[in-house]
C-alpha cells in the first residue's frame, strides 16, 4: 500500500479526534446525570404528609393561623423572633 496523502491523513486523524471527543462527552453527560440524580433525585421531591395537609386546611378555611405566628412557645431565645416581628395575616 502506498502511504497515505496528506489530506487523508488529516481527514483520519479527524474523525479519530471526533469519536474519542463524542465518548468523552457521552461520559461526562453520564456523570451529570448521576449527580443530578444525586442532588435532585426521589429525596429532594418527597412531599410530607404534614405539608398536604397544612396545605388542605387553608383551602379549606382561608385566613389567620389560630394563635398567631407566636402561638408556638421557643426553647431557645436565639431561634425565637422578637415579639416585634409577630405578623397578622
Amino acid at each position: 500500500m502506498s502511504e497515505p496523502e496528506e489530506g487523508e491523513l488529516s481527514i483520519r486523524q479527524m474523525r479519530e479526534e471526533l469519536i474519542r471527543l463524542r465518548q468523552e462527552n457521552e461520559l461526562l453527560r453520564q456523570k451529570l446525570d448521576a449527580l443530578a440524580r444525586r442532588l435532585f433525585g426521589k429525596r429532594s421531591e418527597q412531599l410530607d404528609a404534614n405539608q398536604l395537609l397544612l396545605l388542605l386546611q387553608e383551602a379549606e378555611a382561608p385566613g389567620p393561623a389560630v394563635g398567631g405566628v407566636n402561638s408556638m412557645p421557643c426553647r431557645s431565645s436565639r431561634r425565637c423572633p422578637p415579639a416585634s416581628w409577630s405578623v397578622a395575616w
